[in-house]
């Protein structure tokens, strides 16, 4: 008797599991995806299992084509993944996203990428405007909504410079970020152009940070430039304007009804 029920059970949520993975993709779009992302539904193809997007529209930027294809084993352990596959003006990006249904956390595993500098300012991830190519990959993002996120992995920027409020020449900026499971720290420091930048960022989830900067004029900088260094206060000694300081993020308000 209970071997039979147990089949039953068995076969019962595998029946479900088919229906989920077969459901078109167009139509979730239809319904729950919000139209100012500029999805036309008859772009999207295939299931919520595997498919494709032709391009959506993100802070005035289009990416795409999109490609996405389920992982199934990972729902044993609880987890929806999905390797994925994203190209777009400036963009190009293919690894592993997995989201836990226990507690909400979304995760990155072997994420590499390729995309211009200017795209974080475009995508509203930045409110200043950034020069250059980076290029690397990220082997490890773990993030819960509300905190700060787990990062490991390494960028090179290539061409890198700051223009805000004036252009600020970076030369060649490596980033590398290790990761425990308590916290991750990222460290960036390079080639200069005619400033050499240094430093690092420790992020201890769930929402405390300290960020240590140092940024050293080597060429020569015209009025505006120095103007916005001395904003970072006096120099030291060899010549460094040095910033030291540290926080919390706020978290986002709770929705109501929570």
């Amino acid at each position: 008797m209970k071997a039979g029920l147990g089949l039953g059970f068995g076969t019962l949520v595998a029946y479900l599991v088919f229906l989920v993975a077969s459901f078109p993709a167009a139509v979730v779009v239809a319904r729950w995806v919000p139209p100012e992302l500029g999805i036309d539904p008859a772009s999207v193809h295939g299931s919520v299992w595997n498919g494709s997007l032709e391009g959506l529209s993100v802070g005035g930027t289009r990416l795409g084509p999109i490609r996405w294809g389920a992982r199934p084993f990972r729902l044993l352990l609880g987890e929806a993944a999905y390797d994925l596959d994203v190209a777009g003006e400036g963009l190009k990006a293919a690894g592993e996203l997995r989201w836990s249904l226990s507690d909400g956390t979304l995760a990155v595993r072997d994420l590499g990428l390729r995309f211009e500098a200017a795209l974080l300012r475009d995508l509203g991830v930045l409110p200043i405007g950034l020069e250059g190519t980076a290029e690397g990959r990220l082997g490890r993002v773990d993030w819960r909504p509300g905190e700060l996120p787990l990062v490991q992995g390494e960028l090179d920027w290539r061409g890198a410079a700051l223009d805000f409020p004036a252009r600020l020449d970076l030369g060649e900026v490596a980033l590398r970020a290790t990761a425990d499971q308590d916290r991750s720290e990222i460290t960036w420091e390079g080639r200069p152009g005619t400033v050499d930048v240094g430093g690092a960022m420790t992020l201890n989830p769930p929402l405390d940070y300290r960020v240590r900067l140092s940024v050293k004029p080597v060429g020569k900088l015209d009025s505006s430039a120095q103007g916005m260094l001395s904003m970072l206060g006096r120099p030291g000694p060899d010549g460094a304007y040095k910033l030291n300081f540290s926080g919390q993020i706020t978290p986002p308000p709770a929705k109501s009804g929570e």
